[in-house]
């Protein structure tokens, strides 16, 4: 017998008997379910708060005001490092299902990505992690094994939040400084240009690495 409940775009639940397996597909499905509705909030505030950047601009009839939509890349950059941090603590859960009663991560994979509710787009970051810890899962045969995993999970969760967050900020700063540099024409601007667009390649190269 199954017990599914619709939430949102996602089915969430699974058949009633309570294991590790069930558990972790319920969970994933959930976390799924929770970034398909971030995403869907990040659109609203990113068209709002570019409209009120138009609307300042008009009502104060003064260009300058346009330089505030590279704030907007620096809330798409914290919705993205919120994202990271949201899959690795799920990846983290996962390490724990499987540490409690051991199944096949296989077996989890197509029971959600058969889902035909799921976004595929949402999943695919998931899946791919998913997929990076699979061996070191199957070869673990103790609690320390399982704590590095969790461990190593964490440390990229920190690692990639804060690139993201970094990098954001600074492609925002560059975008600004060009807008400065047109409006002042000061020394300062230049400076904080060339800055900004050094620590963001910076980024970009660690990203990539």
């Amino acid at each position: 017998m199954s017990n599914v409940q619709i939430s949102g775009n996602v089915q969430v639940g699974s058949i009633d008997a309570s294991c590790s397996l069930t558990d972790a597909i319920r969970d994933t499905l959930a976390v799924i379910e929770r970034r398909s509705r971030r995403h869907r909030n990040m659109v609203i505030q990113f068209v709002v708060c570019f409209l009120l950047v138009i609307a300042a601009s008009i009502c104060f009839w003064d260009l300058r005001f346009l330089i505030a939509w590279s704030l907007i890349i620096v809330l798409v950059g914290i919705h993205v490092a919120r994202d990271t941090a949201i899959i690795h603590a799920w990846l983290r859960d996962i390490v724990d299902q499987v540490e409690k009663e051991r199944f096949d991560i296989d077996v989890l994979k197509e029971a959600v990505s058969t889902n035909p509710s799921v976004p595929q787009q949402t999943l695919g970051a998931m899946l791919e992690l998913l997929d990076g810890i699979k061996k070191p899962l199957q070869d673990s045969d103790s609690s320390e094994s399982f704590e590095t995993i969790r461990q190593g999970i964490r440390r990229n969760s920190i690692y990639h939040s804060t690139l993201i967050l970094l990098g954001a900020t600074t492609f925002a700063s560059t975008l600004a400084f060009v807008g400065l540099m047109f409006i002042f024409k000061e020394t300062w601007c230049y400076v904080g240009f060339v800055s900004s667009l050094v620590i963001w390649q910076i980024t970009r190269f660690l990203g990539r690495s």
